[in-house]
């Protein structure tokens, strides 16, 4: 009995809804002629469920008759687990139809009735049903809950294939979620129970939501792979709905390749399927594909068209996160439009969605779609804040493909903002991950499945015809046999002579279809080569186009690209005159940034856009190639008059116009950024081929070409920034203490210096005055440009106040400086709290006295081999704090009269992160350290704890960068107080 109920999860779920109506039609057919027959009472219980299962996406009405008759008949026996089975179908129906809460009623009553008896197959399908429930309005935190609960139930019965489905509900929750190594875990363990128990369907189910999660993360190939395997299987078993997801999937492959008719030929095979299987949620998505390639192609009208059809369908159905969905590719296509602030009030709606269901991979994708939104409208900072968060999450969830948009605005973003350091990080971020997606390996790898796959589908149709010859064959030879028994049986002359002519007949007619048969197999056999060859062609094409778009892309120098293009393109065909021309539209200008002319390099000259009659101004403006092989014939096509910068080509020379061109524009994001120009002397020298390969080509160009100019940007700016900062580290430098200064005052020392950036936050000053020391360590705010302008103040106060002012008093030097700083920076009317912590010592070398007052920072002293803090005060220099006027400063003696190292320092050292765990270094650590080493000289001090520090940063020995970055300027000096000056 039980081997009739087909209540597993992934019905109810978005991966499992049913076949086309015809093919169900013929099990309602069989199970109501069960009916008639003499069958036990649980069993018609059981057909009456069976039959309300095949009508869920028929029919309504029919399913709730279904159900009522099996609910009845069950009532009267009785048999519970019938009831339960009819509530689990009941509930099913109503949560399609959007009803969750009335859903989730009648799965709590199968519940009820489920345990009540013990139905532990029940009872994980009711669990199953309330995940579904919550699953429909996008609550995956409690989905998973009642998806565990059911797996526990399944796995107590033994129920695989209820296991399996469920397995696959979990891992779809996870990777919906973001936590893509536990929903591979999971469709990992789907696939091989479905495997174990021969369930063809959930292997292709599992299969198709393996290569969906690749596909998420940016593997195309091995999401190629797990697609065509998942569409095999669901040819073999003829599963309509996973075929219809497996060719949408598929579309989006080619989508993302580029292939935009061969993608939109995909969403039609799976929108015409699902149409027929009345699977609106697919339905939806198909719309939203559809949108996409006409967005793609400019034609943003009817993008609107598809978006708005499927946002309205999902509304009807309830379903969350295709609206959230349906608001993203409406803000994007706004953004398409140049509306951004229309595009931000869609991506709202969107993540405020995302978020309340708990999507974490989609929301990084708004966050990022937020920045781009704030970046076009120029509100940079906004657009740093989203681009961040998004490239942050992005990043935690494993997703390369998120992180390289985020990267790619972000160093847009930086650049517009003057900050050339955070732009290039980022830069080289956005090259990082696009190399991961598209490297050559991907890419031949790609072409390698699909060839593959083709072979095998192929294969599979000449075993079919084979297989079919044989079984002709066999009935043939069956036939014979028949003949011999006839005739050795004794049978009448008559009788023979009469099954001699049928046989005769007969046989002819086996002849004939087995002649067919063969020359069907030759056909396939044909047939197979053709596809043979030309996909060989068509891989060899693709691993050229990827060597040669691998070179290209790894420079970042312009004239370095540019040249390599032009080698690469002379070797695949005849190129006398070669030129790659950069648009600037904001001149109205292209600018050819390389010219070759029968071979030769020729100077770069621009091309004004305002003259109609050339052809490379009708390519760009149109964003169209151009193929002619007879130029005096076909220029009409598309300018009036030959005033084309081929006569520049030429000198100017008319009569030596070249007879074949080709014009390809370089199109990134939809937006033109030059064209390539080839030219040859002979009449048809470039076919289809060598324009289908220039096209394909231009896509490597493009990106190599628009990387290699903002690099080229960035790095003009970075360099006069650079130069600017290393005058300004001069000037820094020049403001400390000379060595020979330190080493007069205070003879035993170290000074352990690390600037985070070129200039730093981080200060010291020393100074004497009769028999007095003064030394000086401060770490201003911020580090870097903004905290060097911080020390140049603090190191001019200082000399003020103590050289010219004579106060020599620790606590009122520390008082005197914060005035100093909040006059200054008018911090009672700018509120700028840019100020300084700070450690000062006063060494009275008389009395043997050391003075200490501290603004936070504290003091280390070490003596008799024990170590002993002295903290600081808990005010800053001109730190924030509600009352100015009650502010003091402690001064703190010492009696320096027996041997003491004492150490002041910034919090850069112990702030460091670095070790096994990437932890930071600690106060407690550091000051162990402290101790362990004040024993030793002080340059080997200073070594000690340079090598500390770079171990715990993993700095080489050859001072290479190590696994953790610095992040704050690092600052201790030492000073060994028992040595006379």
């Amino acid at each position: 009995m039980s081997i009739f109920r087909l209540c597993i999860v992934v019905h109810m779920l978005l991966w499992a809804l049913p076949c086309g109506w015809a093919q169900n039609s013929l099990k309602v057919d069989s199970l109501q002629q069960a009916l008639k027959k003499n069958i036990s009472q649980k069993e018609k219980v059981n057909t009456y469920n069976l039959i309300a299962y095949q009508y869920r996406s028929a029919d309504s009405t029919l399913v709730a008759y279904y159900t009522n008759e099996a609910i009845q008949l069950a009532e009267k026996i009785p048999y519970p687990e019938g009831i339960a089975d009819a509530y689990y179908h009941l509930g099913w129906i109503t949560m399609q139809k959007g009803h969750y809460e009335a859903a989730s009623q009648l799965y709590k009553q199968g519940l009820k009735i489920a345990r009540t008896n013990n139905y532990y197959k029940g009872v994980g399908d009711a669990y199953n049903g309330l995940g579904g429930v919550y699953f429909y309005q996008g609550k995956y935190a409690q989905t998973l809950q009642w998806f565990q609960k059911s797996l526990d139930a399944k796995t107590k019965v033994g129920d695989k294939k209820g296991m399996a489905a469920t397995y696959n509900n979990m891992g779809e929750i996870y990777r919906r979620k973001g936590n893509y190594p536990k929903a591979l875990e999971f469709l990992g363990k789907s696939y091989e129970m479905n495997s174990q128990i021969g369930e063809k369907r959930g292997m292709a189910l599992a299969l198709n939501n393996m290569g969906e999660l690749h596909q998420q993360q940016g593997n195309y190939p091995t999401a190629l792979e797990f697609f065509q395997r998942s569409l095999r299987i669901s040819l073999q078993t003829e599963n309509q709905r996973i075929m219809a997801l497996n060719y949408n999937n598929i579309g989006l492959i080619y989508r993302s390749r580029g292939n935009d008719s061969k993608a939109l030929e995909f969403f039609e095979k799976a929108l015409r399927i699902n149409t027929h299987t009345g699977d609106k949620r697919a339905i939806a998505g198909n719309y939203n594909n559809k949108g996409l390639i006409f967005q793609y192609e400019g034609k943003y009208d009817k993008a609107l068209h598809f978006f708005e059809k499927a946002l309205k369908v999902n509304r009807q159905i309830g379903h969350q996160s295709g609206v959230a969905n349906g608001f993203l590719y409406l803000g994007r296509l706004a953004l398409k439009q140049q509306q951004p602030e229309k595009a931000q009030k869609y991506f709202e709606k969107a993540l405020a969605l995302q978020q309340q269901i708990g999507q974490q991979g989609r929301s990084a994708e708004v966050w990022i779609d937020l920045g781009v939104g704030h970046y076009i409208a120029q509100e940079y900072a906004q657009a740093e804040t989203c681009l961040t968060k998004g490239v942050a999450l992005a990043t935690k969830l494993g997703n390369p493909r998120i992180v390289k948009d985020g990267a790619e605005y972000l160093a847009k973003t930086y650049e517009a903002t003057q900050k050339p350091w955070l732009a290039y990080k980022n830069l080289v971020l956005f090259k990082k991950m696009t190399d991961s997606l598209f490297n050559s390996d991907n890419i031949k790898k790609m072409a390698q499945l699909e060839y593959k796959h083709m072979l095998e589908k192929r294969a599979d149709s000449l075993q079919m015809v084979q297989a079919q010859k044989q079984k002709l064959a066999q009935a043939a030879q069956e036939k014979t046999q028949m003949f011999y028994n006839f005739t050795f049986g004794g049978l009448l002359a008559t009788l023979i002579i009469g099954f001699l002519v049928f046989y005769y007949n007969k046989q002819r007619s086996n002849n004939q279809k087995l002649s067919e048969a063969n020359q069907a197999v030759k056909q396939q056999q044909k047939e197979l080569q053709t596809q043979h060859n030309y996909l060989e062609q068509a891989y060899q094409s693709i691993q050229l186009l990827t060597d040669i778009g691998q070179e290209i892309t790894a420079s970042l120098d312009l004239d370095e690209v540019l040249t390599a293009i032009y080698r690469h393109i002379n070797e695949l065909m005849d190129v006398t005159n070669f030129g790659i021309g950069l648009y600037e539209p904001h001149n109205d200008r292209i600018i050819f940034k390389l010219t070759i002319v029968h071979g030769k390099r020729n100077q770069r000259y621009p091309v004004s856009t305002a003259n109609k009659n050339q052809l490379v101004v009708w390519c760009v403006e149109n964003s169209q190639p151009i193929k002619m092989g007879d130029v005096q014939q076909e220029y009409q096509k598309y300018i009036a008059n030959i005033d084309i910068e081929i006569d520049r080509l030429h000198n100017y020379l008319m009569v030596d116009l070249p007879q074949s061109v080709m014009y390809i524009p370089l199109i990134i994001q939809q937006k033109t950024i030059g064209v390539i120009a080839v030219h040859s002397y002979k009449k048809n020298a470039y076919s289809d081929y060598h324009l289908d390969l220039l096209k394909n080509l231009s896509l490597y160009v493009a990106i190599a070409v628009d990387n290699a100019q903002v690099y080229q940007q960035l790095d003009r700016k970075n360099h006069d920034i650079m130069e600017s900062i290393r005058y300004a580290q001069r000037i820094q430098q020049a403001t400390l203490p000379l060595d020979s200064v330190m080493q007069k005052y205070l003879p035993e020392h170290f000074v352990l210096f690390r600037p985070c950036n070129v200039v730093s936050g981080d200060f010291y000053w020393c100074e004497k005055d009769r028999n007095r020391v003064f030394l000086v360590v401060a770490d201003c705010t911020g580090h870097g440009v903004p905290g060097a302008f911080m020390t140049m103040l603090g190191v001019q106060a200082l000399s003020h106040i103590i050289v010219q002012s004579k106060i020599h008093t620790p606590d009122l030097i520390l008082f005197c400086l914060d005035g100093i700083l909040r006059q200054i920076l008018k911090s009672e009317n700018t509120m700028l709290r840019e100020g300084m912590d700070m450690s000062l010592c006063v060494i009275d070398q008389e009395k043997q006295i050391l003075y200490f007052a501290g603004a936070k920072n504290p003091l280390i002293v070490v003596q008799n081999g024990e170590i002993n803090e002295i903290k600081g005060d808990v005010y800053s220099i001109n730190g924030h704090r509600q009352d100015n006027d009650g502010i003091e400063f402690t001064t703190h003696a010492i009696d320096i009269s027996v041997p003491t190292t004492f150490y002041m320092y910034s919090d850069g050292f112990q702030s460091q992160f670095g070790g096994e765990e990437g932890k930071k270094f600690m106060k407690k650590r550091f000051r162990e350290l402290l101790l362990e080493t004040s024993a030793y000289a002080m340059p080997e001090q200073k070594r000690v704890l340079n090598r500390a520090l770079n171990e715990w940063m993993q700095v080489s020995a050859s001072g290479e960068p190590g696994t953790h970055e610095q992040i704050d300027d690092i600052l201790v000096i030492g000073v060994r107080a028992d040595a006379e000056a």
